[in-house]
């Protein structure tokens, strides 16, 4: 029996990346997780100071990015690691809790905290 390779994509390599190849490989690349990685020391003075001025401390450009890629990735059983938090994770996670259209994504967002198996095997 020959183990199934286990697929993991890159949605962003900086905070600024554009969004399209991201959710390109998210419904071509039969993933089973797609990393946003959006956090330098440059990215996370910026959001430090955002939040000092009592902006957001998280990547701007959270709300955006998973508007577009959350759908895909429920759909193809894709699990998402980010560090969009910045210097503010608690604030990203209530932004996107917040939002009014998140009942699927909250109940799967929820669910990968306890670390449930996805609907492609047993892993965590």
């Amino acid at each position: 029996m020959t183990a199934r390779p286990f697929r993991i994509g890159t949605g962003a390599a900086y905070s600024e990346d554009r969004i399209d190849p991201g959710v390109d490989m998210a419904a071509r690349g039969d993933l089973d997780y797609l990393v946003f990685e959006c956090l330098a020391e440059r990215t996370l003075a910026l959001a430090q100071v955002r939040r000092l001025r009592q902006g957001p401390g998280f990547d701007p450009w959270l709300e955006e990015r998973f508007r577009q890629i959350v759908p895909v990735a429920l759909a193809r059983g894709t699990r998402i690691v980010s560090n969009m938090g910045a210097a503010d994770p608690a604030g990203a996670e209530n932004e996107e809790e917040a939002e009014p259209d998140n009942t699927d994504r909250d109940r799967e967002c929820s669910a990968d905290r306890a670390h449930r198996p996805t609907s492609r095997g047993q892993r965590p």
